[in-house]
């Protein structure tokens, strides 16, 4: 059965922007990912609050935050239907936007979510495994979900299948070759798909052998290492920085390359935790690295030669020549950023961009503009608050919690009379002091006093301390062990000097609750924890930064390329396409190099918001049904199918679902804003419009069903010249134009054949 299907992009139809798209199959709409970029969440959010009440399941592709960063803020618009993504992208997407709200929160107020928003949302989260199909959770509309790998560990090319004939391919950011831990695209799970929609971002641009690539990286790591300077690769949180960590591995461990004097660095506020989770993923790794793990148990991120790092000071004690992979990979905040202004005034340093990021970022803006000498950036600092500031910060929070105490002690007495309730507020008033926030003994005069006729028996109470209880996590297997506690831990110096370039103490750290991830470099005697961290403010300054230090571009995102893009669509045969992130330059080209390689395909480039109908018929309208016309309908079996249909005279209403709501408001009710469609309503009609119809018969009954059908119930069925003969009294036979026709005289085997013709459709 063919589905009203459109597409309407609210993100990423243009080059750059990230992933945020409405796919809608009949009544059913999805969230095709919902990504985030500094200079396009706005647009983003404009556009969830306007149809983010329609929204019934979310697709995450792939776990960076091009794909799922904007997924902490749903809650707060009030988007709760079900998230599909795989294990690795959940666990992944998580040390995304953990480094990300961190690297935010440690230089400026960053209020758009938090460390529990985001915890909240992966909570939430339906994992999946590759090549698993899922039917997708609320109303029951016959569609089911399967995710297939994608270019990062628990990325996703997302097909959907409706009615098990229909089929829905969401592919973009994909990578058709195969890398050291991660598998190409599966193309053998697409079939001539009814729709493909895919992103052309990187079409027009060839790229280089991997091979000669590797070797740029390394002649400009060996050319600036040797001369003492030291290198910045920018690269992401958790997803290519795997990719990139396990080549560099590699190069350091080959003696051919005498990069084993250079000390190798990765740091982020995740580093540990996600080499760790990474260690956990193997199944969802290529078969090479599966294989030696199963066979050898050798764990490929078991790094020897990479230090993981999550501090600016950490990375200062490392001695000189050093190569640090820091994320983020745009280079707006964290630790690239902070890298790149502390070494790109010294000549002999090099800056080596791994990817090219959004448009706008400080990271493009670098590749684009090369040769510049200098840059102004804002920069966002974070201080201790001193003197005044200090002084009118300890009076605020003073006041506020005395009056959080009092709420407290209200709350707690609530039960008392109004009389008692009073004495004893104003008695604690007067003897609470400092921060103390928990009674041990209650005072005499503040028991309850108990009275009445009925006597209650007296409850005997005892003082108990504060306590939280650890409860021990476990699965099937018992209790989860955590490698970190059977390490023996690194002790690192605090006394050595900060020597990279006469680098400056940072404020970035990782300080944070359970969300804390586990870092085996901690030190061995750890401080007592504060109750309450230094106030802080936040100022922004605008710096002139010399740009002095090498700059070079070497692309190591894993996608795919122009003309690989156009083998792949040649291979796939969609029977239509949606091209999105397509540059405008190359549109006219692309759509000619399409349509040379995959005949009869039908191809949209949609622009900002245009809505897409990608229906396959022509002449198909959705329409409402009432209730008292569906509790009228007949429906009838179609054969042996799981099909049930029916006949409807009905009399098409483009006003009474409009008509309805003003009538549930009501007259005196305040006007509310409500998202009506334009989905006419299907009425009943009385019987003075109806009138008798022909009878329709549906199904596709073929004579050699029928045949055996007879023979069953003990007539001598068999063909001649193509006519099935029964009893050689009843001839059966289809004509050209596929209609039955039976032929013979009218007696009792005339009769029965034709019923049992009949039983084999639905007649409405």
């Amino acid at each position: 059965m063919t589905s009203i299907v459109k597409f309407q992009s609210l993100s990423g139809f243009d080059d750059e922007a990230p992933h945020c798209h409405l796919l809608q199959i009949d009544d059913f709409k999805f969230l095709l990912d919902c990504g985030w970029a500094e200079q396009h969440h706005e647009k983003i959010i404009d556009g969830l609050k306007r149809h983010g009440r329609q929204i019934d399941a979310i697709l995450i592709s792939h776990p960076d935050l091009l794909h799922c960063g904007m997924l902490p803020y749903l809650s707060k618009l009030g988007i709760t239907c079900p998230i599909y993504m795989t294990m690795p992208a959940c666990k992944m997407g998580q040390m995304f936007l953990y480094d990300f709200v961190l690297s935010r929160t440690a230089v400026e107020d960053f209020d758009m979510f938090t460390l529990d928003d985001v915890d909240a949302v992966f909570d939430r989260a339906t994992q999946l495994k590759h090549n698993q199909t899922e039917a997708v959770r609320g109303q029951d509309y016959g569609i089911q979900i399967m995710p297939v790998q994608g270019h990062m560990i628990g990325g996703t090319t997302w097909k959907i299948m409706k009615d098990e004939e229909e089929e829905y391919v969401y592919c973009v950011d994909v990578n058709h070759k195969r890398e050291t831990h991660l598998n190409g695209i599966q193309l053998d799970a697409f079939d001539k798909p009814t729709l493909m929609i895919t992103d052309c971002s990187t079409y027009g641009y060839q790229q280089e052998r991997r091979a000669k690539r590797t070797e740029r990286l390394v002649q400009r790591i060996q050319n600036t290492t040797s001369k003492g300077g030291n290198v910045l690769i920018t690269t992401d949180t958790a997803g290519r920085s795997l990719e990139m960590a396990l080549m560099l591995e590699g190069i350091w461990n080959d003696e051919r390359y005498g990069l084993g004097r250079v000390n190798l660095v990765m740091v982020s506020n995740v580093a540990t935790s996600t080499i760790e989770a990474a260690k956990g993923m193997i199944e969802w790794m290529s078969e090479k690295i599966i294989s030696k793990f199963t066979h050898k148990r050798e764990n490929i991120f078991d790094l020897t030669k990479m230090k993981l790092r999550s501090s600016i000071q950490e990375i200062a004690r490392i001695p000189e020549p050093k190569v640090i992979l820091a994320t983020p990979m745009d280079m707006d905040t964290g630790f690239s950023r902070e890298l790149f202004v502390m070494m790109a005034a010294h000549p002999k340093n090099a800056v080596i961009m791994s990817g090219r990021s959004t448009k706008g970022s400080l990271c493009r803006k670098i590749i684009e503009n090369e040769g510049m000498s200098s840059i102004t950036l804002e920069m966002n600092k974070r201080l201790p608050l001193v003197g005044p500031e200090l002084e009118e910060y300890e009076k605020q929070k003073e006041q506020e919690r005395n009056a959080n105490l009092i709420k407290r002690l209200e709350e707690e007495s609530s039960d008392e009379s109004e009389n008692e309730m009073s004495e004893t507020i104003s008695v604690r008033k007067k003897t609470v002091k400092g921060k103390r926030t928990h009674d041990i003994i209650m005072p005499h005069h503040v028991q309850k006093k108990e009275g009445g006729f009925f006597k209650k028996a007296r409850k005997e109470k005892f003082p108990l301390f504060p306590f939280n209880e650890n409860r021990i996590k476990w699965d099937d297997y018992g209790e989860i062990i955590n490698p970190d506690d059977y390490k023996t831990h690194e002790l690192i110096p605090e006394s050595e000097p900060v020597n990279i370039n006469n680098l400056t103490e940072n404020q970035q750290s990782v300080t944070f609750g359970r969300h804390k991830p586990n870092d085996s470099r901690k030190k061995q005697k750890e401080e007592p924890v504060e109750e309450e961290k230094a106030p802080t403010k936040c100022i922004k300054t605008r710096e002139q930064v010399s740009i002095r230090c090498s700059i070079e571009f070497i692309n190591f995102e894993g996608r795919v390329d122009g003309e690989s893009q156009l083998q792949l669509l040649s291979t796939i045969k969609p029977k239509e396409l949606i091209l999105i992130r397509t540059k405008e330059k190359y549109k006219e080209k692309l759509f000619k190099d399409i349509k040379s390689r995959v005949q009869g395909i039908r191809i949209h480039m949609p622009v900002h918001h245009e809505l897409i109908d990608a229906t396959k018929e022509s002449f198909i309208y959705q329409l409402k049904l009432k209730d008292s016309l569906l509790s009228n309908l007949n429906f009838v079996r179609v054969g042996s199918k799981d099909i049930e249909v029916a006949r409807i005279r009905g009399r098409v209403d483009y006003f009474g679902g409009r008509l309805e709501l003003e009538a549930e408001n009501g007259e005196n009710d305040e006007p509310k804003k409500l998202e009506i469609d334009d989905i006419p309503t299907l009425q009943p009609v009385t019987n003075n419009y109806s009138s008798g119809h022909d009878s329709i018969f549906i199904n596709d009954t073929k004579l050699t069903e029928l045949k055996s059908n007879l023979i069953d119930c003990g007539m001598h069925a068999e063909f001649i010249g193509g006519n099935l003969v029964c009893n050689n009294k009843v001839s059966i036979k289809r004509s050209a134009n596929g209609v039955i026709q039976v032929e013979g005289t009218l007696s009792e085997d005339y009769f029965i054949v034709r019923k049992m013709v009949y039983d084999n459709y639905a007649i409405v």
